[in-house]
């Protein structure tokens, strides 16, 4: 307190003597309440307690909502293209690049190979190429990016490291690292798809293939964009309402392989191993049955109306014994295939070439599409029972096909005549329909009907009627029943028919 008589002495002692400043300081005043007290030194007494009165906490500020999320939809796309050090002499697994959003890219860039025009080694690498180059193969598409190549000695011409013709020229080690054909400017062809052309799959059904299983891929993005989305919005973020794709507007069957670009990787493969495939096709051999057919449509294509005839000779499970274009379906243009057949299991013909001195591994039966009559066991002409060492008998598809010529094709029930008649000699196997019902039950689909002929031809296979029926020979053309000669339907018989 100051001290002497000062005006600030004299102000605070008439606060602390105010009745109101006594009132504040008596605690059982303030707790229970007393008589009001009058103000006589003017000093506001309610100041201090404003001022020191606790201040509410002001409420939290609302938390900032965060933009919503776009959710990638995750479907891959061609990677972009990469400069010429990332592929001058480099090639394999070690050298895949990795782009985000994008199927890996492979590189093939060596330049050990010789001019596929001169064979010179004395090559030069060019520029690399900024085309990525797709390959088809059953499970998606894979990218290649190769580098251009120059020769020094045949006046510069010039070509493409993935190119078939140089990569022929390559060591197999290199070779197999590449495993697909490039030809010009066509997307390449994968190994595997030529590899299922060779055991016999047609080039339309490995197109439908390649565009199930690219469907498949679509069907997989799609839940896995639809499970991020719930995985977002469970934590609660906000997303982006977006469609998904349909497979169409998503370009994701642009890399699904095209029957054409599929028989044209074939055709130019079969140019360079052409060799090794004919003694590979005559090292094959049957042992129960054989078949032989014409066909005129199948080159027809290719030499016009006056084009020749194909002449297919078939074995057990439908596998080509030998495939020959000739002329026409005259017998003296059969004699040079057949006799090599013939000697391929071992036997040896008589001079009138029905006979055999030598029965080998030779088929006891033939099934042929033409010259089936003629001859009587046991007579002088039971020779002309035989083709070229084997027993003949009517195909039962030209049986049929003889039938039907001589109905009327305007007859309205012509075809379901045919079809009744093909029904009394075979009968599918119950055990494929099982399978296939199943099948279609799992796949959603409804009304396997035997009217209805969707997906029976090629997957439920027929059985002639023997008894037992386990003793029918399935994997066959033919019945393997003793005493039965009955053909399989050619219709069904891997679907090369």
């Amino acid at each position: 307190m100051p001290g002497g008589n000062s005006q600030w002495k004299r102000r605070i002692e008439k606060i602390l003597s105010c009745g109101v400043t006594e009132k504040k300081q008596s605690r059982s005043q303030v707790l229970f309440g007393g008589p009001a007290a009058e103000c006589t030194c003017g000093w506001d007494h309610d100041k201090y307690d404003r001022d020191n009165q606790a201040t509410p906490a002001a409420a939290p500020a609302a938390a900032a909502v965060p933009p919503p999320k776009e959710v990638d939809f995750g479907i891959l796309c061609k990677p972009a293209s990469v400069g010429v050090n990332d592929v001058r002499n480099k090639s394999g697994v070690n050298n895949i690049k990795k782009q985000k959003g994008c199927y890996d890219l492979e590189v093939f860039g060596p330049t050990n190979g010789k001019c596929p025009h001169c064979e010179s080694p004395n090559i030069e690498a060019g520029n690399a190429n900024r085309c990525v180059k797709t390959i088809f193969t059953l499970r998606g598409p894979r990218f290649v990016q190769g580098i251009g190549l120059k020769c020094k000695d045949c006046n510069g011409s010039q070509w493409q490291s993935f190119e078939k013709t140089y990569v022929d020229t390559l060591p197999k080690r290199q070779q197999n690292e590449l495993d697909a054909v490039v030809a010009g400017k066509r997307n390449g062809v994968g190994m595997d798809l030529i590899h299922a052309m060779r055991s016999g799959q047609t080039a339309a059904s490995l197109e439908r293939n390649s565009v199930a299983y690219m469907t498949r891929k679509h069907a997989e993005w799609e839940e896995e964009y639809d499970n991020n989305c719930r995985k977002l919005k469970g934590l609660g973020f906000g997303v982006v309402e977006r469609e998904f794709p349909s497979i169409n507007e998503s370009g994701v069957l642009d890399f699904a392989a095209k029957s054409e670009i599929i028989t044209m990787g074939f055709l130019r493969d079969f140019i360079t191993v052409e060799p090794q495939l004919l003694r590979e096709l005559g090292s094959y051999k049957s042992e129960i049955a054989m078949a032989i057919d014409h066909q005129r449509k199948v080159v027809k294509h290719a030499v016009g109306n006056n084009g020749a005839s194909s002449f297919t000779v078939v074995g057990d499970g439908g596998i080509v014994l030998g495939y020959y274009v000739v002329p026409n379906d005259a017998d003296e243009w059969l004699q040079h295939a057949m006799k090599e057949i013939v000697k391929r299991h071992g036997a040896v013909l008589n001079n009138d070439l029905k006979t055999v001195l030598v029965q080998g591994d030779l088929p006891k039966v033939i099934y042929v599409d033409k010259l089936c009559c003629g001859g009587t066991e046991g007579s002088r002409a039971n020779a002309v029972r035989y083709f070229f060492g084997m027993l003949k008998k009517l195909d039962v598809f030209h049986l049929i096909q003889r039938i039907g010529k001589e109905i009327n094709c305007e007859h309205p029930r012509k075809a379901d005549f045919l079809k009744l008649l093909s029904e009394c000699i075979f009968t599918n196997v119950e055990e494929d329909e099982v399978l296939l019902q199943q099948a279609r039950d799992r796949g959603g689909i409804d009304n396997l009907t035997p009217s209805s002929g969707e997906g029976r031809q090629d997957e439920v296979r027929p059985h002639c009627d023997c008894e037992p029926e386990e003793n029918c020979f399935k994997d066959h053309r033919h019945c393997q029943v003793p005493g039965c000669n009955r053909p399989r339907s050619k219709a069904t018989v891997h679907g090369r028919w």
